[in-house]
């Protein structure tokens, strides 16, 4: 619904995805995101985030265990190919 008021003003709106393997980086998800936005009035360009694991080396400091600290990063090629999902959709999509 944010998203929704955002996009019916005039205020400049650009999204970001960050990409996290294994939660969000299927087909199936990125063409469900892709639905989502071609419903909305006005699709706002899209930034696509590559997932890291820098914030291991913060679980000391937070005192808690990073969930994600084993998860791969996606290879560029695979950035590349979800990309060009969102743009076969007719959305503006960026790396």
């Amino acid at each position: 619904q944010n998203l929704e008021h955002l996009l019916r003003s005039d205020i400049d709106v650009e999204l970001v995805l960050t990409l996290v393997p294994g939660f969000n980086d299927r087909d199936q998800d990125i063409q469900a995101i892709a639905d989502f936005l071609r419903t909305l009035g006005r699709t706002p360009p899209l930034r696509i985030l590559l997932f890291h694991r820098l914030a291991v080396s913060k679980e000391p400091l937070f005192r808690r265990i990073y969930p994600y600290a084993q998860r791969p990063v996606l290879p560029s090629n695979r950035l590349a190919e979800i990309a060009g999902i969102f743009r076969d959709n007719g959305i503006n999509a960026r790396v």
